[in-house]
């Protein structure tokens, strides 16, 4: 970028308002100790910054605050987000990290439907692509989506389909089939153990939203052997990247999303 086209201000003014990255108030000697810059410039963007509602000032204390109006701004901004979008980069950098395939899976119906992936170079392929519609009942996303179900509306998804048994770990028994939405509802996590694919198992986690709900899963595929040796850095960093998803989704305008 032609550095002659910056605007010096401008961009002090920038600086200042970054500094509440890392702090929630600071005081304008606060500032000014870390900004480096001509005090009166200094006040005067202060000044500026106050009157045009992107800093607040605190009378009783005299510090500084983000105004309401980075929020607003803010919130133009992420209204044009979706779970895909907000997840993207996020998910990149997971599966750059594990060097397995990622995807990000919502439920629709009686279908897991996965939305986004990360594609790493499969030792087992699962045939897995955007757009691509799977059982609920025997991938890792679907479980997990299926666990913030009621007992009821698992028992009628069970009872009125057409059960396939991809593999010999399928389950396609009622009962056991809930005890392993018990034990997902208890762990805060769901797997599948080679339950579709042979040679292959996921894990998934959930993004949560608002009010606490469920808004999609992010899974982590990958061949069994592997996949044994790391679980435990893999469901580390499958949790982490779904907290911090689900943290900027939290900070999205509810209806949004």
């Amino acid at each position: 970028m032609d550095e002659q086209y910056i605007l010096k201000t401008l961009s002090n003014a920038i600086d200042v308002l970054e500094l509440f990255d890392e702090e929630a108030a600071l005081t304008p000697k606060e500032i000014e100790n870390r900004i480096k810059m001509n005090r009166t410039n200094l006040y005067r963007i202060l000044y500026t910054l106050r009157h045009r509602g992107l800093l607040d000032l605190d009378p009783q204390t005299g510090e500084y605050k983000i105004g309401l109006k980075v929020f607003h701004l803010a919130s133009l901004s992420l209204k044009r987000l979706d779970v895909k979008t907000i997840s993207h980069p996020f998910l990149q950098i997971l599966g750059n990290l594990l060097n397995e395939s990622i995807h990000l899976v919502v439920k629709n119906n009686q279908f897991a439907i996965f939305v986004d992936k990360i594609e790493a170079n499969e030792d087992v392929n699962m045939g897995s692509y955007i757009g691509w519609s799977a059982p609920l009942y025997c991938t890792a996303s679907g479980k997990l989506l299926i666990s913030y179900e009621s007992d009821e509306w698992i028992k009628s998804y069970f009872k009125n389909l057409d059960l396939k048994k991809y593999t010999d770990n399928t389950l396609v028994q009622y009962e056991q089939f809930m005890n392993n939405i018990t034990n997902i509802r208890e762990k805060g996590y769901s797997s599948d153990e080679e339950e579709m694919v042979e040679g292959l198992t996921c894990f998934a986690v959930p993004i949560i939203g608002h009010s606490g709900k469920i808004v999609a899963a992010v899974s982590v595929s990958g061949a069994t052997t592997k996949m044994n040796k790391k679980k435990e850095l893999v469901l580390e960093e499958l949790k982490k990247t779904a907290t911090e998803i689900s943290k900027t989704i939290t900070r999205t305008p509810q209806g949004v999303l």
